[in-house]
C-alpha cells in the first residue's frame, strides 16, 4: 500500500512540477503569425500598385506607338496587358492565402 502512495505522490508531484519548466511557445507562434500576415499584406499591396504602374506605362507607350503609326500595337497591348493582369492576379492570390 505504501508503494502505491509513493507512486501516486511522485506522479502528482511530476504533474504539478513539470509544467513549470515547459518551453514557452504560444506567444511566439502568435507573433510570427502576425509578422507573416503583415508581410503578405504589404507584398500584396505592392504587387497591386506595380500592376497599376505597368498598366499606366503600357497605355502611354502604346498610345505613343499608335500615334507614330507603328504596326506592332497588338503585340504591345498583349505584353503590357498580360504583365498588368499577372501582377494583379498575383496580388489577389496573396490576399487569398491569408484567409
Amino acid at each position: 500500500m505504501a508503494k502505491y502512495i509513493l507512486v501516486g505522490a511522485i506522479l502528482l508531484a511530476s504533474v504539478i512540477y513539470c509544467p513549470l519548466f515547459a518551453q514557452p511557445g504560444i506567444a511566439e507562434i502568435g507573433d510570427a503569425n502576425r509578422n507573416i500576415r503583415s508581410w503578405f499584406d504589404s507584398l500584396s499591396n505592392w504587387t497591386l500598385i506595380t500592376a497599376g504602374v505597368f498598366g499606366f506605362m503600357g497605355i502611354m507607350r502604346i498610345f505613343r506607338n499608335w500615334q507614330a503609326g507603328d504596326d506592332g500595337i497588338t503585340k504591345a497591348v498583349q505584353r503590357w496587358g498580360f504583365a498588368a493582369i499577372f501582377m494583379a492576379l498575383l496580388g489577389g492570390s496573396l490576399k487569398v492565402l491569408l484567409l
